[in-house]
Protein backbone atom coordinates (compact mmCIF):
# COMPACT_ATOMS: atom_id res chain seq x y z
CA UNK A 1 0.00 0.00 0.00
CA UNK A 2 1.28 3.38 -1.08
CA UNK A 3 -0.09 6.69 0.06
CA UNK A 4 1.56 10.40 -0.05
CA UNK A 5 1.67 13.03 2.34
CA UNK A 6 1.23 16.57 2.45
CA UNK A 7 5.04 17.27 3.67
CA UNK A 8 6.24 15.64 0.00
CA UNK A 9 6.69 12.08 0.98
CA UNK A 10 4.90 8.69 -0.24
CA UNK A 11 4.91 6.54 2.90
CA UNK A 12 4.86 2.48 2.19
CA UNK A 13 3.03 -0.25 3.62
CA UNK A 14 3.20 -4.35 3.68
CA UNK A 15 1.15 -6.46 5.05
CA UNK A 16 2.68 -8.56 7.42
CA UNK A 17 3.17 -12.33 7.06
CA UNK A 18 0.27 -14.34 8.21
CA UNK A 19 -1.84 -11.94 7.65
CA UNK A 20 -3.43 -10.81 11.10
CA UNK A 21 -1.66 -8.74 14.21
CA UNK A 22 -1.07 -11.43 16.35
CA UNK A 23 -3.48 -10.58 19.24
CA UNK A 24 -5.76 -12.56 18.83
CA UNK A 25 -8.49 -10.08 18.64
CA UNK A 26 -10.73 -9.66 16.26
CA UNK A 27 -13.04 -6.57 14.80
CA UNK A 28 -15.97 -7.65 15.96
CA UNK A 29 -17.55 -8.89 12.97
CA UNK A 30 -15.49 -12.52 13.25
CA UNK A 31 -12.93 -11.17 11.22
CA UNK A 32 -9.07 -10.97 12.29
CA UNK A 33 -7.37 -7.17 12.40
CA UNK A 34 -4.36 -7.13 9.45
CA UNK A 35 -1.26 -5.82 10.56
CA UNK A 36 1.15 -3.66 8.27
CA UNK A 37 4.72 -3.29 8.49
CA UNK A 38 5.85 0.32 7.72
CA UNK A 39 8.62 0.39 4.93
CA UNK A 40 11.28 3.57 4.04
CA UNK A 41 9.29 6.30 2.18
CA UNK A 42 10.09 7.99 -0.82
CA UNK A 43 10.70 11.22 -0.76
CA UNK A 44 11.56 14.73 -2.89
CA UNK A 45 8.17 16.42 -3.37
CA UNK A 46 9.00 20.14 -2.57
CA UNK A 47 5.21 20.45 -1.76
CA UNK A 48 2.17 17.56 -1.19
CA UNK A 49 2.20 14.47 -2.90
CA UNK A 50 -1.31 14.73 -4.70
CA UNK A 51 -1.82 11.21 -6.50
CA UNK A 52 -0.24 8.01 -7.10
CA UNK A 53 -0.60 5.36 -9.83
CA UNK A 54 1.34 1.51 -10.14
CA UNK A 55 2.38 0.79 -13.60
CA UNK A 56 0.00 -2.14 -14.98
CA UNK A 57 2.85 -4.75 -14.01
CA UNK A 58 3.37 -3.40 -10.88
CA UNK A 59 7.41 -2.87 -11.52
CA UNK A 60 7.27 0.88 -10.68
CA UNK A 61 5.48 3.37 -8.93
CA UNK A 62 4.33 7.05 -10.71
CA UNK A 63 3.62 9.57 -8.22
CA UNK A 64 2.88 13.85 -8.69
CA UNK A 65 2.81 16.40 -6.34
CA UNK A 66 1.53 19.87 -5.62
CA UNK A 67 5.07 20.84 -6.76
CA UNK A 68 4.36 20.57 -10.24
CA UNK A 69 5.95 17.50 -11.21
CA UNK A 70 5.51 13.75 -11.20
CA UNK A 71 8.52 11.52 -10.46
CA UNK A 72 9.08 7.63 -11.01
CA UNK A 73 10.56 4.96 -8.15
CA UNK A 74 11.52 1.46 -8.90
CA UNK A 75 12.67 -1.36 -7.14
CA UNK A 76 16.59 -2.02 -7.45
CA UNK A 77 17.06 -5.38 -7.46
CA UNK A 78 16.16 -8.79 -8.55
CA UNK A 79 13.41 -9.81 -6.24
CA UNK A 80 10.34 -8.12 -5.40
CA UNK A 81 11.08 -9.06 -1.70
CA UNK A 82 14.51 -7.19 -1.52
CA UNK A 83 16.04 -3.94 -3.15
CA UNK A 84 15.92 -0.61 -2.19
CA UNK A 85 14.03 2.22 -4.19
CA UNK A 86 14.83 4.73 -6.24
CA UNK A 87 13.71 7.53 -8.08
CA UNK A 88 14.61 6.94 -11.70
CA UNK A 89 12.66 9.73 -13.39
CA UNK A 90 10.88 12.52 -13.51
CA UNK A 91 9.07 12.13 -16.67
CA UNK A 92 6.66 15.72 -16.58
CA UNK A 93 7.26 19.01 -15.13
CA UNK A 94 3.72 20.91 -15.51
CA UNK A 95 2.87 24.27 -15.33
CA UNK A 96 -0.06 23.65 -12.85
CA UNK A 97 0.11 20.89 -9.91
CA UNK A 98 -1.22 17.95 -11.11
CA UNK A 99 -3.77 16.10 -9.94
CA UNK A 100 -4.23 12.85 -10.81
CA UNK A 101 -2.04 10.17 -12.65
CA UNK A 102 -3.42 7.03 -14.05
CA UNK A 103 -2.01 4.75 -16.93
CA UNK A 104 -3.35 4.08 -19.96
CA UNK A 105 -3.91 0.35 -21.76
CA UNK A 106 -1.38 -0.60 -24.09
CA UNK A 107 -2.87 0.06 -27.61
CA UNK A 108 -1.83 -2.34 -30.36
CA UNK A 109 1.24 -1.34 -31.58
CA UNK A 110 1.50 1.66 -29.40
CA UNK A 111 3.57 2.29 -25.81
CA UNK A 112 3.07 0.06 -23.17
CA UNK A 113 3.77 2.53 -20.16
CA UNK A 114 1.40 5.84 -21.26
CA UNK A 115 0.03 7.38 -18.47
CA UNK A 116 -2.64 10.46 -18.00
CA UNK A 117 -2.18 13.17 -16.00
CA UNK A 118 -4.88 16.02 -14.68
CA UNK A 119 -3.90 19.10 -13.27
CA UNK A 120 -5.13 22.29 -11.88
CA UNK A 121 -5.94 23.68 -15.25
CA UNK A 122 -8.91 21.07 -15.96
CA UNK A 123 -6.60 19.85 -18.87
CA UNK A 124 -5.79 15.60 -19.03
CA UNK A 125 -2.39 14.88 -21.01
CA UNK A 126 -0.78 11.85 -22.21
CA UNK A 127 3.13 10.76 -22.30
CA UNK A 128 4.16 7.61 -23.56
CA UNK A 129 7.83 7.02 -21.64
CA UNK A 130 11.12 6.96 -24.60
CA UNK A 131 13.53 4.83 -25.38
CA UNK A 132 15.76 6.36 -22.68
CA UNK A 133 13.40 5.65 -19.37
CA UNK A 134 12.30 1.58 -20.47
CA UNK A 135 16.41 1.07 -20.90
CA UNK A 136 16.56 2.33 -17.54
CA UNK A 137 13.76 0.38 -16.11
CA UNK A 138 15.77 -2.09 -17.61
CA UNK A 139 19.29 -2.17 -15.99
CA UNK A 140 17.71 -0.89 -12.25
CA UNK A 141 15.09 -3.98 -11.86
CA UNK A 142 16.56 -7.15 -12.85
CA UNK A 143 18.11 -6.70 -16.18
CA UNK A 144 16.65 -7.69 -19.77
CA UNK A 145 12.96 -8.51 -20.37
CA UNK A 146 11.92 -6.90 -17.07
CA UNK A 147 10.67 -4.24 -19.14
CA UNK A 148 9.41 -6.16 -21.80
CA UNK A 149 9.76 -4.89 -25.45
CA UNK A 150 7.76 -4.31 -28.37
CA UNK A 151 7.81 -3.53 -31.88
CA UNK A 152 6.39 -0.06 -30.94
CA UNK A 153 8.90 0.71 -28.48
CA UNK A 154 11.05 1.48 -31.57
CA UNK A 155 8.95 3.93 -32.66
CA UNK A 156 9.21 5.84 -29.57
CA UNK A 157 11.26 8.90 -28.83
CA UNK A 158 14.89 8.32 -27.71
CA UNK A 159 13.87 10.85 -24.69
CA UNK A 160 12.12 14.07 -24.10
CA UNK A 161 13.82 17.98 -24.65
CA UNK A 162 12.29 20.86 -22.62
CA UNK A 163 13.11 24.71 -23.85
CA UNK A 164 14.82 26.62 -21.06
CA UNK A 165 11.88 29.11 -20.71
CA UNK A 166 9.22 26.04 -21.33
CA UNK A 167 7.69 23.97 -19.72
CA UNK A 168 6.16 21.95 -22.97
CA UNK A 169 8.43 18.31 -23.87
CA UNK A 170 9.29 18.06 -27.13
CA UNK A 171 10.46 14.36 -28.23
CA UNK A 172 14.13 13.69 -29.46
CA UNK A 173 14.24 10.74 -31.87
CA UNK A 174 17.46 9.59 -33.58
CA UNK A 175 17.02 11.20 -36.67
CA UNK A 176 17.12 14.37 -34.15
CA UNK A 177 20.63 13.56 -32.81
CA UNK A 178 21.80 13.24 -36.15
CA UNK A 179 20.55 16.36 -38.09
CA UNK A 180 22.30 18.15 -34.89
CA UNK A 181 25.28 16.33 -35.27
CA UNK A 182 25.53 17.10 -39.27
CA UNK A 183 24.80 20.55 -38.55
CA UNK A 184 27.10 20.97 -35.57
CA UNK A 185 30.27 19.59 -38.39
CA UNK A 186 29.13 21.74 -40.94
CA UNK A 187 29.97 24.91 -38.68
CA UNK A 188 33.25 23.57 -37.97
Amino acid sequence: VAAGDFLGSVQRWRRQRGGHSGNGGNDGGGRQPVAWEALAGCGGFTRGATALAWAPSGEFLLAAGADRTARVWARSGRTRSCGRWHEIARPQVHGHAIATVAFARELAGGCRYRYLCGSEEKAVRAYDAPQAFLGTLERISAGPGVAGGSEGDLQLPLGAAVPALGLSQRPLYERDLVERGTAASAKA
